[in-house]
């Protein structure tokens, strides 16, 4: 499951997008009965975005991303933040 939410803003006389997203990973491996390791992961991501035109060609773009990865393999359970700074340059 995905969600995500825009809001778009004008800062400077210059499109700014913010934007919220939520996912949502559900998976269920294989069970020991099958041959399988048995193991269920759910994965929880929530980013936040913001998306600023300085030029008609250029965009900079900063986002933050946290992960709560939990399975019921304890070695496979962990957590994760990603920050970035970009710079988009398109014609």
């Amino acid at each position: 499951m995905d969600l995500a939410y825009t809001y778009p803003l004008a800062v400077f006389s210059k499109p700014l997008k913010l934007t919220v997203a939520y996912q949502l990973d559900v998976r269920d491996y294989a069970s020991e009965q099958d041959g399988g390791i048995g193991r269920e992961d759910d994965r929880h991501v929530v980013e936040m975005s913001a998306d600023y035109a300085i030029h008609n060609n250029v965009d900079i773009k900063l986002s933050t991303q946290y992960g709560d990865f939990a399975s019921s393999v304890d070695g496979a359970n962990y957590q994760e933040t990603i920050a970035e700074l970009g710079i988009n340059v398109h014609f």
